[in-house]
């Protein structure tokens, strides 16, 4: 009986044929080498998960990872979008965080940006629910009648806390964020600040 005859290789066996030329002579080399079955590369990962430092406003408890999968070319607003539906925040109050030792805080603000260009290997991402700005009596007055005076303008507040100076210091906890009127001076921002904080403070705390 011939060797290797079979009805598998008289369908799929083949020959690769291999050229070598030589650079001082220049003859040609030819072989042919029979195979059955060829190598092919193992297709690279299409998803990934990234942890997720859940900050809420006023739920319990306030912070909760989440592990979240998304495409390896996933943008920053894809992504933020896909966090929002998770944890249930409109994405106008949804602000999307690095946290460093070396660079304090870092949004991830440009929603075409590649999530994975942006991080590091094991960095944690922080999406911190933010507060709804509320529209004064008279913000809504000016805004139907067309003028743009008279309205208070609110900013978001977002912070970490640090202990330590300069380069020496060290972040600590989760991030927070409140909202301020624009024309609020030191001292109310300060009251802000420390109101949001109230859950951790101890109770002699002045404020």
């Amino acid at each position: 009986m011939r060797c290797n005859s079979s009805f598998i290789h008289d369908l799929f066996q083949a020959q690769l044929r291999s050229s070598l030329v030589c650079r001082s002579c220049g003859k040609h080399s030819n072989t042919f080498d029979p195979y059955l079955f060829l190598s092919l590369p193992v297709p690279t990962r299409l998803t990934h998960t990234l942890l997720v430092n859940a900050v809420f406003l006023n739920r319990s408890p306030r912070v909760v990872q989440n592990g979240v999968s998304i495409e390896s070319l996933a943008t920053i607003r894809e992504l933020r979008d896909k966090i929002s539906r998770l944890l249930k925040i409109p994405e106008k109050q949804l602000v999307l965080l690095l946290i460093g030792q070396d660079f304090g805080l870092k949004e991830l603000a440009k929603d075409t940006d590649i999530v994975q260009e942006m991080l590091e290997d094991m960095q944690d991402i922080y999406a911190l629910e933010t507060p709804k700005p509320t529209v004064s009596y008279t913000a809504a007055n000016s805004a139907a009648s067309g003028s743009h005076s008279g309205g208070e303008q609110q900013l978001t507040l977002v912070w970490t806390n640090r202990v330590g100076i300069g380069n020496q210091g060290r972040i600590f906890g989760s991030p927070f964020s409140t909202l301020v009127s624009r024309e609020a001076s030191h001292k109310q921002i300060q009251l802000d600040i420390l109101n949001a904080m109230r859950s951790l403070l101890k109770h002699d705390v002045d404020m």
